[in-house]
């Protein structure tokens, strides 16, 4: 018996020590040429009212989430406050804004995640089309638990990234046409 948990003691720590030699930090991108203008996009991705719509971080996804808006909606210093069950609390802030290039964000999730996020434009004016890139990255911190699941972080934030850029392209391309 004492070999069995000094050899399960002795797997726990190294599985402890193993972490520290993963990565903490994490990027997450997907990307989608969407058949529309930059001013179209920027129309629905710089107003978080917009978001509910086109991400998939939505009611459909978490019928009890419940989403409050700061007193700025639009471009830098809109904010977004929610509360679900699924999705967990969290606040998303716009922190640059800019009509040709798009936005960057920061999301604070269950008070302890800290996110960067960009969904950033290259815009072909003459065909009238852009390529929309969404990056989200962050930190796993120190904790070595959060560390052995960064591998699959692509595919769990990717997904929605994924998801919420076809309901973008979607969107976008029925919609008039808008220019900032």
């Amino acid at each position: 018996m004492v070999k069995f948990i000094v050899g399960i003691s002795a797997v726990f720590l190294l599985l402890l020590i193993g972490a520290y030699f993963l990565p903490s930090e994490f990027s997450v991108q997907r990307s989608q040429t969407i058949n529309a203008g930059h001013g179209t996009l920027y129309a629905w991705v710089n107003n978080l009212k917009k978001w509910n719509e086109w991400t998939a971080w939505n009611n459909q996804k978490d019928p009890t989430l419940q989403v409050t808006f700061g007193a700025v909606t639009e471009g830098k210093g809109a904010t977004q406050v929610w509360n679900g069950k699924e999705m967990g609390n969290g606040k998303l802030t716009i922190t640059e804004s800019y009509p040709l290039e798009g936005i960057k964000y920061e999301m604070l999730m269950n008070n302890q995640f800290r996110l960067n996020g960009q969904i950033r434009f290259t815009p072909d004016l003459e065909a009238n089309r852009t390529q929309v890139e969404w990056i989200t990255s962050g930190s796993m911190g120190n904790n070595p638990v959060f560390r052995y699941f960064r591998p699959f972080l692509d595919k769990w934030i990717g997904t929605d990234l994924e998801e919420g850029l076809q309901k973008l392209k979607l969107l976008a391309e029925t919609a008039p046409t808008q220019n900032p």
